[in-house]
């Protein structure tokens, strides 16, 4: 009787990840690593590293207005960005390197010279950022353009000016609209750009007219539900948005019925400005170091003791053992 809800999940599992080459790796990866014990030699399909640490936003839903007073700022020493891009350059089966992690990338004044630098040790390789499009004046723009950028995703999570301002106070909703056309105007094909909708309360309503004014700038788009991961957003439940959607019901069957364990730790590495890699990439508040890039190769740190033994815990379900995991809704998903 147990062989038929299996073939069932293997059958679901074929049609929710049809098409989707990163969620099907990460459940291979964490497969291997429930079989042996470790994840050599599997490396991560996606590294993200913050070339500094700052950002010119204060986002309702982000932490970093609260956290960028308590913990330690910086801009990453450029040797060790050419460490990390000497390395990294040279996997296989790297997918994707997002120069962004809880900051405001496009404030790097070298942001354009490390794309190129990447670029020019592995040319087939995906670079992306993530911006919230505050900086993207005509002179940025025209650099993106002239840049082996692959991938650019714009957050715009609102569309009307009330909850576009609300939500990101300070920035102009204006603005940044202006700038997307712009944007739209003079980008080629060679160039991917998506705008980002985070689902909440507020916003849920103006998701059809983001929706249409992504496809008439030629653009794509991504929807995320807000999600209180590592326990990062304050005051969580003013924003979760509860109605059951599709968006919603997959994540958690994958999480629950698929993955069973937070895929993060299986298939991504997040590397901080001074060099502190990070099991999870939401992880702002630093609690679960895992190695340091300049004492340690990102190889060393990946398949290390550290990293193995957080993820028999996550294999385990022990997330309340793991202080970034301990109230995280991701996690909440694979219980």
């Amino acid at each position: 009787m147990s062989i038929v809800p299996r073939q069932f999940l293997e059958e679901a599992r074929r049609l929710v990840f049809k098409g989707k080459t990163s969620e099907s790796r990460a459940y291979h990866a964490i497969r291997h690593f429930k079989r042996s014990g470790k994840i050599f030699p599997l490396k991560p399909e996606s590294i993200q590293i913050q070339t500094h640490s700052f950002c010119n936003g204060r986002c309702l839903y982000c932490p970093y207005p609260e956290l960028s007073h308590k913990l330690n700022q910086g801009k990453m020493d450029r040797e060790l960005i050419l460490k990390i891009a000497d390395e990294v350059t040279k996997w296989d089966t790297l997918r994707q390197v997002m120069l962004m992690l809880q900051n405001e990338p496009l404030l790097d004044k070298d942001f354009f010279e490390t794309i190129k630098y990447f670029k020019i040790l592995n040319p087939r390789l995906n670079l992306a950022t993530v911006t919230n499009g505050t900086l993207l004046n005509p002179s940025v723009i025209e650099q993106i353009l002239n840049s082996s950028l692959d991938e650019l995703m714009i957050s715009l999570d609102a569309f009307s000016k009330q909850t576009y301002e609300k939500l990101h106070p300070g920035f102009s909703f204006e603005k940044i609209l202006n700038s997307i056309r712009l944007l739209s105007q003079l980008k080629t094909d060679r160039l991917s750009v998506k705008l980002s909708f985070v689902l909440t309360r507020q916003n849920h309503g103006e998701l059809p007219g983001f929706i249409n004014f992504a496809q008439n700038n030629r653009m794509g788009w991504r929807v995320m539900h807000v999600l209180n991961r590592a326990n990062n957003v304050n005051n969580y439940n003013e924003f979760r948005f509860s109605r059951l959607t599709w968006k919603s019901l997959k994540l958690r069957l994958i999480y629950k019925y698929f993955y069973r364990a937070c895929a993060l730790p299986f298939s991504n590495m997040s590397v901080l400005f001074n060099g502190d890699v990070l099991i999870c990439c939401n992880d702002w508040h630093r609690k679960a170091v895992i190695g340091n890039v300049n004492s340690e190769s990102l190889d060393q740190i990946w398949n290390g003791e550290m990293m193995n033994y957080l993820r028999k815990q996550i294999i385990q379900k022990r997330y309340r053992e793991i202080s970034a995991c301990s109230q995280c809704t991701l996690a909440q998903l694979c219980l």
